[in-house]
């Protein structure tokens, strides 16, 4: 398994972290109940706060695929999620 893999999840400096269930993100809808609970966060932390939900898969990597990918990141400087084709 590659370091970055962690229990099936993919880890990035500054703590994000995303599983192999999560993938392509899409601005939630929420209910009156979690938007306020959202509201109420923004205020307490002074931060604007976006609720997002996974749409796609992402693409299940083997060690040398996953190696390739981190290599690019570093190379570009950037964060890179593969995605499986539909």
């Amino acid at each position: 398994m590659h370091p970055a893999l962690k229990d099936g999840s993919l880890s990035y400096p500054g703590g994000f972290e995303m599983t192999s269930k999560q993938s392509e993100m899409t601005v939630a809808k929420l209910d009156e109940n979690k938007l306020e609970q959202l509201r109420a966060a923004e205020k307490e932390m002074g931060v604007v706060l976006v609720a997002m939900q996974p749409t796609f898969s992402l693409a299940q990597l083997n060690e040398q695929q996953l190696m390739h990918l981190r290599k690019l990141e570093q190379e570009m400087g950037v964060v890179l999620l593969a995605y499986e084709k539909h």
